[in-house]
């Protein structure tokens, strides 16, 4: 447990940082042709069939904003875990990159906050420090942005993700995942608010 504090401790120092800092009218409007950049820490909960307990983890994001409400986004993470079996002395590593549609949301008489979709495809590798596999995943989800400043936005995903196992490193069956995610976002060039 305290491995996780120390990963997503950094997360409310930056927001509380930031929100004194902070100057500027946040418009979560003024996204256009801007580049959002991404840290984040996770956790998931893994179906029981793959054998991979719950998994703390950290990873990054880079995504395009084509217009406020369409953006691409490319996400990197890493997590581990161990067996969920009480007879499992293994440990896993679990590691995805991920391509990403995000449709955002911008709803009227709230400018600082930007709900949004997300779908996407991509990959899963999992090592139990014996045997590894790698396989497609299928993503979904959704969440929500809260600009803090103009630049600076706290972040919150929430969905999950499908993925097919093997007969060696986990059950050779679909998998479900269900993830949460809190990280912070900022923003470089598009228009100047």
């Amino acid at each position: 447990m305290q491995r996780v504090w120390r990963r997503f401790g950094i997360i409310p120092a930056i927001v509380a940082i930031a929100s004194v800092l902070g100057t500027g009218a946040a418009r979560a409007r003024d996204t256009d042709k801007a580049w959002e950049l991404g840290l984040f820490g996770f956790a998931e909960h893994h179906d029981v069939a793959s054998n991979v307990s719950d998994t703390p983890g950290v990873g990054g994001r880079v995504g395009y904003h084509f217009s406020a409400e369409r953006e691409l986004e490319l996400d990197l993470e890493n997590g581990s875990g161990s067996g969920a079996l009480a007879t499992s002395n293994l440990n896993y590593t679990v590691r995805k990159f991920t391509a990403l549609f995000v449709r955002n949301f911008l709803p009227k008489g709230h400018d600082r906050m930007a709900p949004f979709l997300q779908f996407g495809l991509g990959d899963i590798a999992v090592d139990n420090g014996t045997d590894s596999m790698h396989t497609d995943l299928e993503r979904i989800g959704g969440g929500i942005r809260y600009y803090v400043t103009p630049r600076f936005a706290v972040r919150f995903d929430g969905g999950g993700y499908s993925w097919y196992g093997d007969s060696t490193v986990t059950a050779r069956k679909r998998l479900y995942t269900s993830e949460a995610t809190l990280g912070i976002s900022i923003l470089i060039g598009g228009k100047t608010p």
